[in-house]
């Protein structure tokens, strides 16, 4: 084969997703490794994360060769490391990607370890808003009728 045949060749397989001269992973893995060493739990370098994690699910699903379950322990990894970072956030998304992710019974095992990783985690916290005019007028019934019981049982023990 010549070597212009060869280069022909070998680009109309990567173009086609049958062979790749990076991993679809690579991009990923430079992502995790920036956003662990920035040490923070949102930003520009946890969107960029997500954002490789996307191209990198959208590169793999045509991928002929490429073993899901390497997407599913990436995932469960970047839990960990964002859990011990104390990045609950973060690590509840990675670990409830893997749960939407992998419904099918050969990732029960990986399934089980994001459930896992998730019960460690504290609760969300809620956001907090301001109480609605209806909450606020109803918590200000009980404090009237507080008020008013107050002055019939003063007015009764008068006289």
């Amino acid at each position: 084969m010549t070597r212009s045949l060869k280069a022909t060749v070998g680009a109309a397989l990567i173009m086609a997703g049958c062979a790749s001269p990076v991993p679809p992973d690579t991009a990923y893995q430079r992502a995790l490794e920036t956003a662990i060493e920035a040490g923070r739990c949102d930003g520009p370098t946890v969107d960029a994360l997500w954002s490789a994690y996307n191209s990198w699910y959208a590169t793999a699903a045509s991928l002929a060769y490429y073993h899901r379950s390497s997407e599913a322990e990436a995932l469960l990894r970047q839990g960990e490391t964002f859990r011990l970072l104390g990045c609950p956030t973060v690590a509840r998304a990675a670990y409830e990607q893997v749960l939407q992710r992998f419904p099918e019974p050969d990732y029960a095992e990986q399934r089980a370890y994001a459930l896992q990783g998730l019960a460690g985690l504290a609760p969300p916290v809620p956001l907090l808003r301001p109480p609605s005019s209806a909450a606020a007028r109803s918590a200000e019934r009980p404090v009237s009728l507080l008020t008013i019981s107050m002055l019939t049982i003063s007015m009764l023990t008068r006289g």
